[in-house]
């Protein structure tokens, strides 16, 4: 790299913000350019934050977390809950904080709910009726996550394309949402942007999608190498819980149940991280601003980071 691309003194306050896709490489370019702007990682991870979920979440390592100062890995406990309010609420200050002494701070993840929010302000959701609440999840329960999906796509489907459709949590809660209020989830969804205290530098990471389904299936590989199976063993008392409703750690339960052989579950990772994958590019690309970079192009990710810091 240009070394003559580093940051200089009296820039002015710059969030760099990461995103993209799973498996695409956003936490080794967060670490990359932190050691470029001498600054440290908030995540934008809503897995990332729980403890003990280390291998199926692929949080950063902790040579890595040594090196570089991270915020909101193993943030609360394994049988914790969190939202998107309290994440708003504490990221927000950690941001603030941050730039008392820094000219940039990196925002790095993938779960775009929480950088929109963060950025443009959070919506406001009424509380479900509980009666409405248990009816769906009785649905679940007796029919599965199938289900959920289709009663979403049939009341709501501008959330259905931006939803993580394996997410049983976020299913249960728009349709509840939709149901109490007469209207779609989606609807509470357009508030007016709030103005943000510093510059942005959107940094949007892209790849053709055959090398990307290819790095998800090769991660899937190592995960399992590094003993994702063991892991979600010493985890089965918290199976319930908002941090083990993801990917991967699912599949393996359905395996250790007897519902999938290993083969199948490990498929059914890789499919289900790559279909993931397509919903989070299709997200981005709506929501989040260009430009759009390869990982290769740090030079001109550089370039530009800095010419927002300009402004």
């Amino acid at each position: 790299m240009n070394k003559k691309m580093f940051f200089c003194a009296g820039m002015s306050k710059t969030l760099i913000i990461i995103s993209g896709p799973t498996g695409i490489g956003k936490s080794n370019l967060a670490m990359e350019l932190a050691s470029v702007y001498k600054t440290s990682i908030v995540s934008a991870d809503s897995r990332q934050l729980f403890k003990q979920v280390d291998i199926g979440t692929a949080k950063p390592t902790i040579q890595d977390q040594t090196k570089i100062k991270h915020y909101f890995i193993d943030h609360i406990p394994v049988n914790g809950t969190y939202n998107v309010g309290q994440y708003v609420n504490e990221a927000s200050l950690v941001i603030d904080q941050e730039f008392e002494s820094k000219g940039h701070v990196i925002l790095c993840g993938g779960t775009g709910l929480y950088i929109k929010a963060l950025i443009e302000g959070i919506d406001y959701f009424p509380e479900v009726d509980p009666n409405i609440d248990h009816e769906i999840n009785a649905i679940f329960n007796d029919k599965g996550i199938l289900a959920l999906q289709t009663e979403l796509f049939r009341i709501d489907p501008v959330y259905y394309e931006q939803v993580d459709l394996m997410n049983s949590r976020r299913l249960i809660r728009a349709i509840g949402v939709s149901r109490s209020l007469g209207k779609p989830y989606s609807s509470l969804l357009s508030n007016p942007k709030k103005s943000s205290t510093y510059n942005i530098a959107y940094v949007s990471l892209t790849m053709e999608r055959n090398e990307l389904y290819n790095r998800i299936n090769s991660r899937t590989e190592n995960m399992l190498e590094q003993g994702l199976l063991s892991e979600t063993k010493s985890l089965i008392e918290y199976r319930n819980c908002q941090a083990l409703d993801t990917v991967g750690y699912k599949e393996m339960f359905q395996f250790m149940d007897g519902q999938l052989s290993y083969d199948l579950a490990v498929d059914k990772i890789k499919q289900h991280t790559r279909n993931y994958a397509k919903r989070q590019v299709t997200w981005f690309n709506k929501f989040m601003p260009k430009p759009h970079f390869n990982m290769n192009q740090i030079d001109e990710m550089v370039q530009y980071i800095n010419r927002i810091s300009e402004i």
